[in-house]
């Protein structure tokens, strides 16, 4: 197994007086054997240990430590351009601009999608796929 180097961090004085508490609640914890705070009482335990306040420690649990991570939904329509589809999209764009004469807008280039891909995502989808292709 490769070992993983870690960098050196700079810990504050206040993060060294919480260390060393925490670490003093196990010694003491070790040499008797048995915990000083039953293990169902993790905001009584983690106060004792830290040398912060029961409040704070119950303010940050509700605000800061989400219980449980959201999962996001993945799209299922999500449009997916290969080299092909961009082709197409450049040869529209420039064609839209050289043979019709008109200046090429988002409006204009997603109708003429529409019309030779089929294409079915929105005007932002298509934006963020020429961005992809090197339009600007």
């Amino acid at each position: 197994m490769a070992s993983l180097k870690r960098s050196r961090q700079l810990i504050n004085a206040h993060v060294v007086k919480i260390l060393k508490s925490v670490l003093r609640f196990c010694e003491s914890e070790a040499k008797k054997k048995t915990a000083r705070i039953p293990l169902s009482c993790p905001v009584e335990r983690t106060s004792v240990m830290t040398g912060v306040s029961r409040k704070t420690i119950t303010r940050l649990k509700k605000n800061v430590l989400p219980a449980s991570k959201k999962c996001r939904k993945t799209r299922k329509d999500k449009v997916i351009f290969d080299s092909f589809d961009k082709g197409v999209l450049r040869r529209t764009v420039k064609s839209i601009y050289l043979d019709k004469n008109r200046l090429p807008t988002m409006a204009i280039i997603h109708q003429e999608m529409k019309e030779r891909l089929n294409f079915t995502g929105s005007q932002e989808q298509l934006r963020c796929i020429m961005r992809e292709t090197g339009f600007t």
